[in-house]
């Protein structure tokens, strides 16, 4: 956890940070058919993940093991990893506590 107010800006793609608050009990999955999301700037409205990598022009064979981090309990997306957002658990001038998260690729180490 990290106390707000803090530089919470991502250092990349492949980092996330949520209001701790809102992000329920999050869970790292991947992505499956029929999965939605509310990305960030959408007032809330959802788009299939499928459409998002498609604008991404993400390769269907990348797609099924591709990670999302999703709310446990609600099922909610909060995070396509390294492409999208969600609206749900967004920091915001409200957030008292935040937690960011960073996808590694199991073969590759963690940079020190």
């Amino acid at each position: 956890l990290l106390p707000a107010p803090l530089d919470l800006t991502p250092a990349s793609l492949w980092e996330a940070t949520f209001d701790h608050n809102k992000a329920g009990d999050p869970a790292l999955t991947y992505a499956r058919p029929g999965m939605r999301i509310a990305p960030l700037g959408m007032k809330g409205q959802t788009r299939a993940l499928g459409d998002i990598f498609t604008d991404k022009k993400i390769p269907p064979a990348l797609r099924e093991g591709w990670p999302v981090v999703i709310d446990q309990r609600t099922a909610r997306v909060l995070w396509l990893c390294g492409l999208v957002m969600g609206h749900d658990a967004a920091v915001s001038g409200e957030t008292t506590s935040a937690l960011r998260l960073r996808w590694l690729p199991e073969d590759r180490e963690e940079e020190t």
